[in-house]
């Protein structure tokens, strides 16, 4: 299975460290806090990096969308040698021990179901990358297989007014979406 894994936090940034956007945040962790207020405006062009994921998603012909908070909740999806494109602000490829996380997923799932993870940079385009990515001998199939996406909204790195820029993928979306915020 070929998965398109996106973070919402690509296209604003982690608002919570002040890093990229200057937005400073009041939470403490992907797992059950709340959004905070930001002290700052977000600076930057998110417009145009919905519109690259908006073009890079022409590409695909998803079956399922499936949408939850936290981005380690994708593991559970993943199937052994699965393929991902992750799409993030964070590699999340963290090597911690312990419990699953939104920071160790990718490493988790490469160690224990062999999945391969194709990472983007913030400035990179997931069209291009996604054009590389089909290069590769072992994707020649790739157009034959079915494709899903996980969106993990992120609420605690990103900025509310990215809300509506994820409206804007929701709805470009013709397939099927499992739209549980609640469940890990």
């Amino acid at each position: 299975m070929f998965w398109v894994s996106l973070d919402i936090d690509w296209i604003c940034g982690d608002c919570r460290t002040g890093t990229r956007y200057n937005c400073i945040w009041n939470c403490k962790d992907c797992e059950g806090s709340k959004r905070g207020r930001p002290d700052r405006k977000v600076k930057g062009n998110m417009p145009q990096h919905t519109k690259m994921l908006l073009n890079a998603f022409k590409k695909f012909k998803f079956t399922k969308a499936i949408v939850r908070e936290c981005h380690a909740s994708i593991y559970k999806f993943l199937g052994k040698e699965d393929q991902v494109l992750n799409i993030d602000y964070h590699t999340d490829d963290y090597d911690y021990d312990g419990a699953l996380h939104c920071g160790n997923w990718v490493n988790k799932a490469k160690k224990s179901k062999k999945v391969f993870v194709w990472q983007t940079d913030f400035e990179e385009d997931p069209a291009g990358v996604l054009d590389e990515i089909l290069e590769y001998k072992d994707c020649n199939d790739w157009r034959k297989q079915s494709h899903k996406l996980f969106i993990c909204t992120s609420s605690n790195y990103t900025h509310p007014s990215v809300d509506k820029y994820y409206e804007q993928i929701l709805q470009s979306l013709t397939c099927p979406v499992d739209l549980n915020l609640n469940v890990k």
